[in-house]
């Protein structure tokens, strides 16, 4: 408000949005998709994995994600299973 509507055209210098994910919890996740789930499960529910590794249940589809950038979508995948 201070700057006028020549502050509203400007953009003003921010910090990038989220910060990557650190790659220890990335091969743990990772780690985690090679080992049977702990609960009477056939799969590991994201739920299940993000208490595992001590992270939110988005951060472990995140990471997922990032995990195999070449790899298809995993909707894709569940759709083989």
């Amino acid at each position: 408000m201070e700057d006028g509507v020549d502050g509203l055209l400007r953009d003003k210098t921010r910090p990038p949005g989220k910060t990557p994910l650190a790659p220890e919890p990335v091969a743990k996740i990772v780690g985690l998709t090679h080992t049977p789930p702990p609960h009477a499960a056939t799969h590991w529910t994201l739920r299940a994995m993000a208490k595992a590794v001590g992270v939110a249940a988005s951060t472990v589809l995140g990471g997922l994600e990032g995990a195999w950038p070449d790899a298809a979508p995993l909707a894709a995948v569940q759709a083989f299973e």
